[in-house]
């Protein structure tokens, strides 16, 4: 494991034994510096196993979970899925920090954007569910939709850490999500050309706004059809982020 520290900042790639190139990006916060990197909360990616980073495989902070699921213990009307999803779309929403408005709603337009791709290809997803021998319930397949990091930072062209609003890993690259009139949308040109990095309009709670470009959109639907069964964060393992691990809903 080797630390390079670039100027102000401090990027970390790491290699095993195998020479596997690793990247680690850091999210929920709003700076990162060589003073608080080895504090800040990350998610650690192997670039060449070529598989997208899920809102199933976490890591998620065990007391965060603990946290919000006692708040969800009284409604019984919520099923495991339903409750699953909605755990994570509150830890979501505290990554995207309590004044950021346009991201908060960001990402609550994302979860309800997953629930409606669930029940729109519902005869779809249900041979699926039938075929484990879980019987899983639908919802749970929300667990295979890309995983957003609010707040996240990428790799720039200089090699530094540059803040923008969302950030997910498809397998392949980085896809960056810029909100239009925010002040990390400064950031556009500065990125990494490892980095596809797309400018969007900036969400509202009343109005009807398109959460991706048009030419990445079939990267976030119909998410359930490459995977046997989607990640379960809420395991035994509670932290793992093994694609290839099986369910324990």
């Amino acid at each position: 494991m080797e630390d390079i520290i670039l100027g102000w900042v401090l990027i970390e790639m790491l290699t095993d034994n195998r020479g596997t190139e690793k990247l680690i990006i850091p999210y929920g916060i709003p700076l990162v510096s060589k003073e608080n990197i080895d504090r800040v909360p990350y998610v650690e990616l192997i670039k060449t196993k070529n598989k997208p980073l899920r809102l199933g495989h976490g890591p998620y902070d065990r007391n965060t979970i603990f946290e919000e699921s006692s708040l969800l213990l009284k409604d019984k009307q919520l099923s495991k899925g339903e409750s699953s999803l909605e755990i994570l779309r509150r830890i979501h929403l505290r990554d995207c920090g309590f004044f950021e408005k346009n991201l908060r709603t960001w990402v609550n337009n994302y979860f309800d954007f997953i629930i409606k791709q669930i029940n729109l290809f519902s005869k779809e997803i249900q041979p699926l569910s039938s075929i484990s021998e879980y019987n899983l319930e639908l919802n749970l397949w929300g667990m295979a939709a890309m995983r957003p990091l609010p707040r996240a930072h990428i790799p720039g062209a200089k090699q530094e850490f540059l803040p923008v609003d969302i950030a997910f890993w498809d397998g392949n690259e980085i896809i960056a999500l810029l909100l239009k009139g925010g002040d990390r949308a400064k950031t556009l040109k500065d990125v990494s050309s490892e980095v596809r990095v797309f400018l969007v309009e900036s969400p509202s709670a009343y109005l009807s706004t398109n959460l991706f470009p048009e030419k990445i959109d079939d990267k976030f639907t119909k998410f359930w059809l490459d995977i046997a069964s989607p990640p379960d964060p809420f395991g035994p393992a509670l932290f793992r982020n093994d694609p290839t691990a099986v369910p324990l809903f």
